[in-house]
This record gives structure tokens, sequence and C-alpha cells, in this order.
């Protein structure tokens, strides 16, 4: 996807322990990150010129910030692109005198999008709002905050949280009990 819209592949980066995601929980993970994937190649992360402009290194870097605890997997989200363009998306909310957090929110209604034209990538206005419905379905969450800057595109990051079913299994500790592993990185998403 990256390569179609003339932009380099991402780099991904995983930042906490590896955990053995249950099917059902994959399907979950699968489709809100294919929503989110979607959206910071296409709209976030700025192609490979932009980004040289702007002392940035000319691919993106994506990053999941895992934890696990008390039964509640979180997963913040984030990636280092220009972030969530403002002024278009403020144009598409009805509140008058919207908040910066209103703007931001509003990505989560279905009828957002600050793409120009539908592709068979993004422009529909869908998809935040159909992760956040299918997130809060599985009795999971998606929230949006902002990163400390304030300009005319807001860079942000979400955090997913769900509850798992069965209790998840750390990889690391499993590797310790079976030699055939040690020594290998495995990834659970």
């Amino acid at each position: 996807m990256a390569r179609k819209l003339g932009k380099n592949v991402p780099e991904f980066v995983f930042v906490g322990d590896d955990y053995l995601i249950p099917y059902e929980l994959n399907k979950i993970m699968q489709r809100v990150f294919t929503h989110l994937l979607r959206n910071s190649i296409d709209h976030g992360i700025e192609g490979p010129n932009e980004r040289i402009y702007d002392g940035k290194p000319h691919s993106g870097r994506i990053i999941f910030h895992i934890t696990y605890q008390d039964n509640v997997l979180s997963i913040r989200y984030e990636d280092d692109g220009r972030g969530l363009d403002i002024s278009s998306l403020k144009k598409t909310i009805k509140i008058d005198n919207p908040i910066r957090q209103d703007i931001i929110e509003s990505i989560f209604t279905s009828v957002t999008s600050t793409s120009a034209s539908i592709t068979d990538i993004s422009g529909r206005g869908i998809g935040m709002a159909a992760v956040r419905s299918f997130l809060e379905d599985s009795g999971g969450s998606i929230e949006v905050d902002p990163k400390e800057i304030n300009s005319a595109f807001q860079p942000v990051f979400f955090t997913i949280t769900i509850k798992p079913k069965q209790k998840l299994k750390n990889i690391r500790h499993l590797i310790g009990f079976n030699p055939r592993f040690q020594n290998k990185q495995a990834r659970g998403f």
C-alpha cells in the first residue's frame, strides 16, 4: 500500500513483551490494525520528499507499545507522521466553536474523512467509526489523545484496550521451557 501511494514502507517497532494471541482476539486485532495502518500510511505518514524536507527519516515509523496487566491488553499505537489535518477535520463537524479535542474525536463519526477522493485505500469516512464500534462490541475501547504539539496538523496516539476471554501467555516465558525456540525472536502481531 505504501509503494502504491509513492511512499517508503514504514518501519514497525514493538515495545513491551510478546504474547500469544488467541484466535478470536487475533481476528479483532487484525480488523482494528488494518484500519489504523491504512490511515497511518494514507493520511499520516508523509511522502519521502516531505519527510526529508521536515528533517525526518525518509521512511515512516509505526510504534506499538504493548502492555498486559490484570488480564487487560493495552496497545498504544502511534506513527511519526504529520498527524491529523485539524483544519480539514474542523470543516467536517457540525459543532459551533469546537475545541481541539472535539475536532480530534470527530474521526470516530461515520461521515468524517479528510481524503479528497474515494479510493480503494480510504475516503469513505467510515474507518475509525467502524474501529470504535467493532471494539466496543467486542468489549474493548479505543481512545485518541493528542501529543504535545499544537499546529495545523495534530500528531496523536491511539490507545486500544481489550480484556481477552482467556489469559494471555508471555512468549518469553514459554521460550525458556522449549530450547528449540531459544535465540529466536517472536512477535505477537
